[in-house]
């Protein structure tokens, strides 16, 4: 049901639970597929990205799936054209978008071009959640829970990030595993998050976070105002 966290649950779940969770849901991930390496037996790599689009299109065609879709190719020849693709696919809840030049082969790597909205921000950690049930990370930290400071002083949880390594996933749980939310809070651990962009919602939150670096010179998180980017996304 495009829930990003549910999607994730299937994804880092072993087969058998992967399938039982989608069972569960009433809802299957779908595979979105945008290029086409071999059609028919024949290496197609070399042609135009127009023509192995082509291919790909008339394939999915006769397919009966409901889980397999073609993902779109739209012609934006004109920079203002790549700006608007852009904000309408980050609106519709994408990272983003892919330029291509459509005569290019499939392994030149200079005709690919990468666009995403990027958004840096320093949080504290307030807490952690175990991995999912049936995961390799089921007895250890599989995400932490991190916050930004509000104009009025409030800690606001905008995110959950992972840690890192399975090392340092099993550090942390030693230091963190018999404090409350409190107590880990008090512990003033920031870190620096680098996310794709802002989320819809009443409390926004982060997008596909990782993190950038722990910051032992810093006690306090970013001070944000959630409603101003509330009310900017509805926008």
């Amino acid at each position: 049901d495009n829930t990003l966290g549910k999607t994730m649950s299937v994804v880092g779940s072993l087969p058998e639970r992967a399938i039982a969770l989608q069972e569960s849901n009433g809802s299957w991930l779908v595979l979105h597929l945008f290029d086409l390496l071999v059609a028919h037996g024949n290496d197609i790599r070399m042609d135009p990205l127009t023509k192995r689009a082509q291919i790909l299109r008339e394939i999915a065609y006769r397919s009966d799936s409901t889980l397999i879709r073609i993902v779109p190719h739209d012609i934006m020849a004109l920079p203002r054209d790549r700006e608007l693709g852009l904000w309408r696919s980050l609106n519709q809840g994408f990272e983003g978008i892919i330029m291509k030049d459509p005569n290019a082969s499939y392994g030149q790597s200079k005709a690919w071009l990468k666009i995403k909205e990027k958004v840096t921000i320093d949080l504290k950690i307030t807490g952690y959640e175990l991995g999912s049930l049936g995961s390799k990370y089921q007895d250890t930290i599989g995400a932490l829970l991190a916050s930004c400071l509000t104009p009025r002083g409030e800690l606001i949880e905008v995110t959950k990030v992972i840690p890192g390594d399975d090392q340092i996933r099993d550090t942390m749980l030693r230091q963190l595993h018999a404090l409350s939310p409190q107590q880990i809070a008090d512990l003033n651990l920031i870190v620096e998050v680098e996310a794709q962009r802002w989320t819809p919602g009443n409390t926004p939150r982060l997008r596909h976070p990782r993190i950038v670096k722990w910051r032992a010179d810093r006690s306090s998180p970013s001070i944000i105002d959630l409603s101003a980017i509330h009310s900017a996304l509805e926008r």
